[in-house]
């Protein structure tokens, strides 16, 4: 027979209002302040029993400064729910593990729910897995390769998405919306900022292969990994066929030009997208700027720019790497290297450099981690307003368009996958 819940067991109203505050004064929350203006908006409409208020609409004003909304073309407000819910369940599992209040957002709804964690909840242990077992080294081939093909889907998706909602986007500046050190890469008149994705195929052909490849065998007609065979060490040729066919891009580095879409959409007709396999060394000819998700190993054009870097990616046999401190100042290390346990919680590093782009007037960002989730991290870093006063700080600058050519070294702690803080621990002017 199923057992009722009793009323008392509901967290009361005083009970409530300190979940509130506690969830939203957390670190988890602090990293992401788009996310947290949303998650205290809705937070004090529940308390304050202004259910009227939650509305899609009510939110795109309120939260996100909109002076209009219409919810039937655009879902910067969908989109950052699932964001929100997303960082929920992640604050449950670290920072809120023992909170006796739980609080939630149900799916496709506005309104905050309150309950009591059970016991159960509680005291179940996280679930670790270690390698896999040599049997199972087929399936988890494959199962890499089922998630990287998702992520094709979603790419095309999102692309015609975007292409289909741009030429709507009126460019016009937020006054209102918290400068980021992503406005000095903001296109001015007559330019357009390039996003271009990392080519996750080329992380998965060295790991095949045990070589880095170079940009100008990437660049050339002769490219290798197009023209890679099947070997022995290779699972099944449909790896490779995928390999040769396929512009393949992981989650977490849509997410970044997601982010940066959602912060600045009045400048949405004037950026581009595009994969490191569709770029040529012209491209870079022009008076535009460019942002280059990956470093060299899976974004070869990065090369062009990190000439000047003090600080450079080398990568080790594992697939790990480290961070070479070319000229090491007081107090710095030689090398930063990346030390992580089996289950990819750890300290990892992540480098951001902005360059000016020759003589072509244009400016050019670079974010690269020596693992995918410092390079999330890094991501965040550059596109949270509490970022840049510690940055104008370091680089002795009053404001963000007097910001030399510059780069910065992030320390990124990671907890099961996910990058879960940025520390800035050397900022040089270039």
């Amino acid at each position: 027979m199923k057992q009722s819940v009793e009323p008392a067991l509901l967290p009361n109203i005083a009970e409530q209002r300190a979940a509130a505050e506690r969830l939203s004064n957390s670190s988890c929350f602090r990293r992401s302040p788009r996310l947290r203006d949303m998650l205290v908006y809705i937070l004090e409409c529940t308390l304050s029993g202004r259910s009227e208020d939650l509305t899609e609409t009510r939110i795109a004003l309120k939260v996100f400064g909109r002076s209009a909304y219409n919810p039937a073309e655009e879902n910067l407000v969908r989109a950052s729910a699932r964001q929100l819910r997303n960082k929920l369940a992640e604050y449950r599992q670290d920072e809120g593990l023992d909170d006796n209040i739980v609080v939630e957002i149900p799916k496709g709804k506005y309104l905050a729910t309150f309950r009591h964690r059970g016991e159960a909840e509680r005291a179940e242990p996280p679930e670790i897995r270690s390698g896999p077992h040599p049997a199972q080294s087929r399936t988890s081939v494959w199962l890499v390769w089922g998630l990287l093909a998702i992520a094709v889907v979603f790419a095309a998706i999102a692309a015609a998405l975007w292409r289909g909602n741009r030429e709507s986007v009126q460019f016009k500046p937020l006054v209102s919306s918290p400068q980021t050190l992503f406005d000095a890469i903001l296109p001015g008149p007559g330019q357009r900022t390039d996003l271009i994705l990392p080519d996750s195929a080329l992380i998965l052909w060295s790991g095949l292969t045990h070589r880095n490849l170079s940009l100008n065998d990437y660049a050339s007609d002769h490219n290798p990994l197009l023209a890679v065979a099947p070997a022995a060490n290779v699972p099944d040729s449909g790896l490779i066929g995928m390999l040769r066919t396929q512009q393949l891009s992981r989650f977490a580095d849509f997410r970044i030009v997601f982010a940066i879409l959602q912060d600045y959409p009045q400048y949405a007709r004037h950026l581009s997208l595009h994969h490191a396999r569709s770029m040529h060394v012209r491209d870079f000819d022009s008076g535009d700027n460019f942002v280059l998700i990956g470093g060299y190993y899976s974004n070869p054009w990065a090369s062009l720019f990190e000439k000047s870097a003090n600080f450079h990616l080398q990568k080790t046999n594992d697939g790990s790497g480290c961070f070479v401190n070319k000229r090491p100042l007081p107090r710095e290390q030689k090398i930063y290297c990346s030390a992580r346990t089996f289950n990819a919680q750890g300290t990892d590093y992540a480098h951001i450099t902005v360059v000016h782009n020759s003589d072509h007037g244009g400016r050019v960002l670079l974010i690269a981690g020596i693992h995918l989730e410092g390079t999330e991290a890094a991501g965040e870093f550059f596109l949270n307003p509490q970022s840049v006063p510690e940055v104008l700080k370091s680089l002795h600058c009053d404001q963000i368009r007097h910001l030399p050519d510059y780069e910065l070294l992030l320390r990124i702690y990671s907890v099961g996958g996910t990058g879960r803080s940025a520390q800035l621990i050397s900022a040089r002017r270039l």
